[in-house]
């Protein structure tokens, strides 16, 4: 069918259940369906595919939609395209890709388009998402209109950072009290802090740099970015995060602490802690290049309790054998 017949089509459909694929079309955007308000979907979720003239999604009504959305090798997309659009709202089950899905706002992103960018309100409204688990997120920022709150570097009443945010010896605490979002990475560097307390307020940290290694790259030296650098905080003992619910980046490795404090090599839960609390992959986070596994052999804390441990069996022993 034609663009000015789906358009005919659907010109007084406000509401869908069920799924939209669109996928190896020849459409410039999917204007035809910006009456849309509400999207329940399917199993099938959303999903833009392999559409090599798609410039953008267009879906410009669109209120609230309750979808998996996958969005990728759409070679010349520039961007959503989504400006109305407040809640992502979970599927009550299963995405057919993912089984463990069930309850979750599943989103990737990756169109393939170098033009490709996504702006700070599309992207604070994923994160705001409480459900939300993410594939992948791969493009850039769209060019900020800069606000009070929204800023390029960190100062009193920022609420969100655009860019690299860079901590070194100097920085003053305060300016990053309020911040509840970094769009780009996080580095502490050289500072004299024992904790993040001073970070009580961030709950994203969201990189899109980089490229995701493919199965095809495995083996390949892919420019990867972290989303948070901890590096030469030489005093730091404390690495819980007070609020942060999200780190993303292309790397597996989303976070990576290197020339801390010695105690956060010598006890592995500081690792596992950060393993757990974000769900990462097994060997993630680093702390020296060394995985938690690698911390937890090497420990005198496991040290200590492994011998502990076996004394407590030697002397069990002893009173079983003298009885």
């Amino acid at each position: 069918m034609t663009v000015k017949q789906l358009t005919a089509l659907f010109k007084n459909m406000k509401s869908l259940i069920g799924a939209i694929i669109v996928y190896n079309t020849t459409f410039t955007n999917l204007s035809f369906l910006s009456g849309l308000e509400s999207i329940e979907c399917s199993r099938l979720g959303m999903s833009i595919s392999f559409n090599d003239h798609l410039s953008e999604l267009g879906l410009t009504n669109l209120v609230s939609a309750s979808c998996s959305i996958r969005i990728e090798y759409n070679r010349v997309m520039k961007k959503l395209n989504f400006p109305n659009l407040k809640s992502l709202d979970p599927l009550p089950y299963p995405d057919r890709l993912d089984a463990n899905s069930t309850g979750t706002t599943f989103i990737d992103i990756s169109t393939k388009s170098p033009d490709f960018c996504i702006s700070t309100d599309e992207m604070r409204l994923l994160m705001r998402t409480e459900t939300i688990r993410i594939g992948r997120l791969a493009g850039k920022y769209c060019e900020p209109t800069f606000t009070e709150t929204l800023c390029k570097k960190p100062a009193a009443g920022c609420v969100e950072l655009i860019g690299d945010v860079e901590l070194g010896a100097e920085f003053l605490r305060e300016t990053m009290s309020n911040v509840e979002g970094i769009y780009g990475s996080l580095v502490i560097n050289g500072t004299n802090i024992t904790d993040f307390g001073f970070l009580k307020n961030l709950k994203y940290v969201v990189n899109l740099e980089g490229q995701y290694k493919t199965c095809s790259k495995i083996n390949q030296a892919v420019p990867e970015k972290l989303a948070i650098a901890v590096e030469n905080n030489l005093n730091l003992i404390d690495i819980k995060f007070p609020s942060l619910k999200i780190m993303h980046s292309s790397s597996v490795d989303p976070i990576a602490f290197k020339n801390n404090n010695k105690a956060l090599l010598e006890d592995p839960s500081h690792c596992y802690g950060i393993r757990e609390s974000f769900g990462l992959i097994d060997w993630a986070p680093l702390f020296d290049d060394l995985i938690c596994e690698d911390i937890e052999e090497n420990s005198p804390v496991t040290k200590e309790s492994t011998a502990i441990y076996a004394s407590m069996i030697m002397f069990s022993s002893i009173v079983i054998f003298s009885i």
